[in-house]
């Protein structure tokens, strides 16, 4: 009986030790993922000072910077008022007429409406440079001070 009970120990404490496969279940799902890019513009505008206007007449020139989406198409130009503009005294009483021309040797200012004197780009997703030149005409008559204006860059995409 000894004999026995030993064995059933033995069987037993074997039947113990053998380690039993441990099944895992694995379930798995898909989903989608989705973004849409929206075109879009930015645009820099350093300041322009014109320095010392005289009798034979002042030039300037300025820079815009345009950062647009890849590959959005756009256009650079002023704000619709810009036939000719006028900067002021502080006073308002005098005005020292000015232009933006195409190019320096214009008459004619550039960008005043999308698709005529505009330019028209692309957009490369980085900051892309534009000179502006700036004219006041000589031969006008005002009294000495500062004068400003405010001219509105418009892009259009």
């Amino acid at each position: 009986m000894k004999c026995a009970s030993l064995t059933f120990a033995l069987v037993l404490l074997a039947s113990g030790l053998v380690s039993t496969p441990a099944f895992a279940a694995t379930a798995t799902a898909s989903f989608a993922v989705t973004a849409t890019v929206e075109s879009s513009c930015q645009v820099s505008v350093p300041g322009a000072t014109t320095g010392n206007y005289t009798f034979a007449g002042a030039s300037v020139r300025s820079g815009v910077a345009v950062a647009c989406s890849l590959p959005t198409p756009y256009n650079v130009s002023y704000s619709s008022a810009m036939a000719t503009s006028d900067a002021t005294t502080s006073s308002a009483a005098e005005l020292l007429g000015h232009t933006l021309p195409l190019h320096n040797a214009q008459a004619v200012n550039w960008g005043r409406m999308a698709g005529n004197d505009a330019m028209a780009r692309v957009g490369r997703g980085t900051f892309q440079p534009y000179a502006v030149p700036g004219k006041a005409a000589g031969t006008q008559m005002f009294s000495p001070g500062s004068y400003a204006d405010s001219i509105t860059v418009v892009i259009t995409y």
